[in-house]
This record gives C-alpha cells, structure tokens and sequence, in this order.
C-alpha cells in the first residue's frame, strides 16, 4: 500500500506540473456532465480494502481514502471497525499536515506525528496552527481477522499536498457595516459538485465567527439546494421562511451571491427561488435571472482607485512614469519635502506625508497645500482606508485619524512589540500588520477592522506564517494587499529576502523573488498591479512575471502605490 499511495502522489505531482496520463486498465465508470468545474485539480478514486491486507495497509489506504470526497466517505469508511466506523464524523473539520509526513509504526502501533499546519472547521474557515500533531489510529482485527482502525481522527487528517490539490478556496461575500461593498470571506471546501451547495450555504447562512464583528449580518436563510444547466445557469433554491424579503433586501442577497459563483468559471447566469419555487424578482430583474455582471458596483476594491505608482526621491513626493522602458518622474506634493515616508488616498487627490520621521501632515497631490495633523517621536508609513481614514504605526503603537481626531487602536490579541507597517484592505474591514518582537524577531498578521457608533476597535489578530516555504516561520518585514483577500510578504529566507504571495489565511503561499534579493526594504503592492520593491542599496525592482523583476532607473528611499 505503501507503494500505491506513493503512486498518488507521483501522479498528483506530475498532473500538478502539466503532466497526465490516460489509464488503460480499470472499470468504466459513468462521470456526470458538468461544464468546466472550477479548477478541478485532481480526483483520485478510493480504493476499498482487500481481503488479507496488511495493518500498514490499511492505515495507508484510509489515509489516501479521506483524500477523495464522497458525500459520506463510504469507502474511507470500510476500513474502520464497525463501532468507529457508526462514530466518525468526516464534517468535523480538517486537520492539515506537513506533506512528507506519514504513519509509522511505533511500538507496535501505527502513529502519524508530525507538523500541524492548519485547521478547517466545519464552516469551511482555515485557520494556521502550530505544534505537532499525534495520532494513534488503533488498528485491531476484526471478527474475520481483518484489520480495521479502531481509531480514526476527528474529521479529516490530510496532508498539505493532498488539501492543496483536493480543496477548493471560494470566498463568500458578505455587505460591509456602511452596505456599499462586499467583503470577502475565504473558506474551503472538498472539490467537486457538493462545492456550489457549499458557497451558497456560506453566503445565505451569514459570516463566521471572525468577520462578523465586521460586516453586516444580513438575513439568515438555509439552502434547499442547487442546480446547474447545460448552459452555466445555477439555480439556488432556500428552504421556506417565516415571511418574505423585501425586494432590496432579496437585492443584495443576489449580488452576495453573484460575486461569490463568479469564481465558478462554468456559471453564466444565476437565479434564487423561494421554497415554493418562485424566482426572486426585484426592479430591473423581472425574469429573476441574472448575469455574472449584475452587481459590479459592489466590488470590495473601489474601481476608482489609482494604480499610479508613486516613491520618495530626494525627500519630495513624485509620480512614476514608465515611457518605453525608461522611467521618468512627475513632482507631487509640491508643499511636502523632507519626506520619510508617504501615502496616497485612493482618488490621488490627497497624500499623508511623514516629514522627518516625526510629524505627518495631508498635503494636496497637485496642490501645494500641507496641513500638519501629528507629530511624534517616530511615525512609520501611514495607509489610507477606503472609508478615508488614515492608519499610522507611532512610536510602537497604532494609531488612527477620522473625523479629524486621531484615536490610539489596542488591537487585540497582538503580541508583545511594535508596530512597524499597516496596510488596509482594499474594502476596508482588515488591517495587515507588522509588528517587530520584542526577541527582535519581525511578525506579519491580519485584524479586523470593527466600526460601531462611530467609534474604531481593531481585533481578532491572527499571525500569518508561511513554514511551508521554509520548514519554519520567517521574519516578515513588509506587506501589502495583492487582491481582496490576498496578500504579498516581504521575508527572511535562507539567507535572503524574497517577497512571497499568500491568501490571507496562510493556507497557499509561493515565492516571486527577486532571486538571489537582500536587503529588500520596501514593498509596494495593490490589487491590479504588480508588486515594486525597493532594496537596501536604493535600486527599485518591479515584478515582471516568473520570477523576473526589472529594474526602474533612480534611487529612491520609498515606494507605493494609492491607498
């Protein structure tokens, strides 16, 4: 078994790197036709036990069993005695571990101990974890002297390689507290059909546990079930409620909706019916179908916001151009010099300006307007909100200006240090924070924004670690927002720097360089946009693409894009 579980994994590293092959042998089994399923990865059917098995054996093919989603894992099932098998519970959660790890047999038992990297729930909700995982799966015979699992684990217990390829990262959106724009929500779900159930219950039945202090709640609905045409057209069907939906508030369900199956590639158009099968209609939505464009206007990165690049030249604020491969500057902020670091709102219109490292003030992009609003012993790279406010790391802390006041945020759960950069997301409602150690050692993480009475409250700090490139946790400088809910890391590995994409959960990162980079000291970065670096020695690098990066002409001591 050993060696049929190394075939899997050759055969989902080879169809992982391009590479497939057509089986010649097996039974004909009948696929349902499905048009494009989102990224499908690889399906590997479980194998049942054989008769005479060895206990290895059967460890291994449970192991490679819970790989393979079945709607109740009947095959992994068959190789648990019959108490445990009446017992396990395979929505429970996932439990993801290091990819090289596999059971062993340890005095007479076979245990899997090994690196735990994260956990699913059963909402779907990843979350980084550390420590070990130690699991004695209790294998026994059976009354015909087969050998069965007395003890499987809680859930599901899969390996990084395994959850990379089996499961899917779909984000439901959720309305922010103002009800402009949506906010995404990552979850995981085993690929497959099941999967469209699974997105649609995550949006009708409203955020977890972390975001909700965040958004709007929204109605809480259960789902009946969903359906896709040949021609992409899904159709969602709720379970009956104790009264009907107003018109706006069916509206927004519809547009949660869409933006959550546009990342279904295969689904053109949408629909949602009631219990007793009555389309949702609304004005401008007769027919109670709608396209995979309704709802644009609800984009959680403004569609408004400059991509313009800016940096730091000689202490003044310019604008960077590239004109056939050479790089030109415009002046911006003519009111602003001796600069250490800056911000641009998102419309280019306004700049927060640190002066010395010690006072900040707005200045006009185009006007030579400067309004000094702090000063302080060290102010560090200030950030803009969708909502307009400005974020700041001050002397160690993090500090906030709205409404034309400035408030200290106690964020909660942040460990012992300070806080040395703060990005927003593009929505608004999640902070990425840097916060250096007080052992020196340098931490990246995610928060949540909270707005409630026109009062800030910053929490839920979850640290974002990306071991699997590495074997351990690096030191992260910097960060920037690559996507709604995607981030870019500046991190120590190795011995040099390298900026690294994650989601914002840390479940899937991978490395984009520059090779061979030390010293990166800057990063710049925003949705739509690739990602600047600059570096000890002032040289500015944009990513190109593969790993390439390309040098832009001028030193410069900062760089970054609006927001």
């Amino acid at each position: 078994m050993r060696r049929r579980v190394a075939a899997v994994l050759a055969c989902l590293t080879a169809l992982s790197a391009g590479c497939t092959a057509v089986p010649t042998s097996g039974p004909v089994v009948p696929v349902p036709a499905e048009p494009n399923p989102v990224n499908p990865g690889v399906r590997v059917n479980p194998h049942p036990p054989t008769r005479g098995e060895s206990a290895e054996d059967v460890v291994d093919g449970f192991v490679a069993a819970m790989a393979s989603y079945e709607t109740g894992y009947e095959v992994a099932r068959e190789y648990l005695t019959p108490e445990a098998a009446a017992r396990w519970d395979p929505r429970a959660g996932v439990q993801v571990y290091e990819q090289k790890a596999a059971p062993t047999l340890t005095g007479g038992r076979y245990v899997l101990s090994t690196q735990r990297l994260g956990a699913v729930n059963s909402e779907g909700i990843f979350r980084q974890a550390t420590g070990t995982i130690t699991h004695d799966f209790g294998v026994v015979r059976d009354a015909s002297g087969e050998w069965r699992i007395a003890n499987p684990p809680t859930g599901l217990l899969v390996s990084q390689s395994i959850f990379s390829t089996s499961f899917l990262r779909i984000n439901a959106y959720h309305y922010d507290p103002s009800g402009q724009w949506l906010v995404p929500e990552p979850h995981y779900f085993p690929r497959g059909p099941h999967a469209r159930d699974r997105a649609a219950a995550a949006v009708l039945g409203g955020p977890a546990a972390w975001l909700a202090p965040s958004v709007q709640a929204g109605p809480t609905l259960d789902l009946d079930s969903t359906e896709v045409d040949a021609a992409g057209v899904v159709t969602v069907k709720v379970k009956p409620t104790a009264s009907p939906l107003p018109d706006a508030e069916e509206q927004r369900v519809v547009t949660r909706m869409v933006w959550t199956f546009r990342q279904f590639p295969y689904v053109t158009k949408l629909r949602v019916l009631s219990a007793d099968g009555t389309p949702w209609t609304f004005p401008g939505n007769p027919g109670g179908t709608v396209p995979m464009s309704f709802g644009l206007d609800a984009s959680p990165v403004a569609a408004q916001t400059s991509r313009q690049l800016f940096a730091i030249r000689n202490g003044r604020l310019v604008r960077v151009l590239d004109i056939e491969q050479n790089t030109n500057v415009l002046g911006a902020a003519p009111g602003a010099t001796g600069l250490t670091a800056a911000a641009v709102r998102g419309d280019a219109v306004q700049a927060a300006v640190v002066q010395n490292g010690r006072t900040l003030a707005l200045a006009g992009v185009t006007e030579p307007s400067l309004q000094p609003i702090l000063t302080a012993k060290s102010i560090g790279r200030p950030h803009f909100s969708r909502q307009g406010e400005v974020f700041a790391p001050v002397d160690g802390g993090l500090r906030v200006y709205a409404n034309g006041a400035w408030t200290s945020l106690t964020v909660g759960g942040l460990p012992d240090g300070a806080v040395t950069n703060v990005r927003v997301a593009p929505d608004g409602t999640r902070l990425a924070l840097v916060v250096r150690r007080t052992d020196g050692r340098c931490a990246a993480g995610i928060a949540r924004i909270e707005r409630h009475d026109g009062r800030i409250r910053v929490a839920g700090w979850t640290e974002l670690g990306v071991r699997q490139l590495s074997g351990d946790n690096p030191s992260v400088t910097d960060v920037a927002w690559a996507s709604d809910s995607e981030v870019l890391l500046v991190t120590s590995i190795n011995g040099g720097t390298s900026v690294v994409h994650s989601d914002q959960e840390g479940a899937q990162s991978n490395t984009m360089g520059p090779a061979g980079a030390t010293g990166i000291s800057v990063l710049a970065g925003a949705p739509g946009v690739a990602p600047v670096v600059r570096l000890a020695d002032s040289e500015t690098m944009r990513y190109s693409s593969n790993m390439r990066w390309l040098p832009l002409e001028g030193a410069t001591s900062s760089v970054l894009y609006p927001g």
